[in-house]
């Protein structure tokens, strides 16, 4: 009879070990399956908080593209006797132009 018990014990442990990897293994996945979706609803986050700020951004350009075109307009009447603006855009952020100035003293 102890050698039915000690196998009976030694299958007991076998199922219980198996059992634990099975368990171990649907607690793997769940916890990738966890932090996959964590992952995806972070990146969502982030995505739509990047379009909020692209669009405050471009609101506030907006509103200040008008006290901008003031200003230019203000410094083309004040030096209108010496400068020519030529107010165009808007243009993509690089410039192709090398400008070079040339100043000369003003007779007075």
């Amino acid at each position: 009879m102890r050698a039915a018990e000690q196998e009976l014990a030694g299958e007991a442990d076998r199922i219980r070990a198996d059992q634990e990897k099975r368990i171990e293994a649907e607690a793997e996945k769940a916890r990738t399956a966890a932090t996959k979706a964590a992952d995806e609803r972070v990146e969502r986050e982030v995505a739509a908080a990047i379009a909020a700020s692209e669009t405050e951004a471009r609101e506030t350009l907006r509103s200040r593209e008008q006290e901008f075109d003031e200003a230019v307009k203000a410094l083309s009447r004040k030096y209108e006797d010496v400068l020519s603006f030529k107010y165009t855009g808007p243009w993509p952020p690089y410039n192709f132009v090398n400008i070079k100035l040339k100043l000369e003293r003003a007779e007075t």
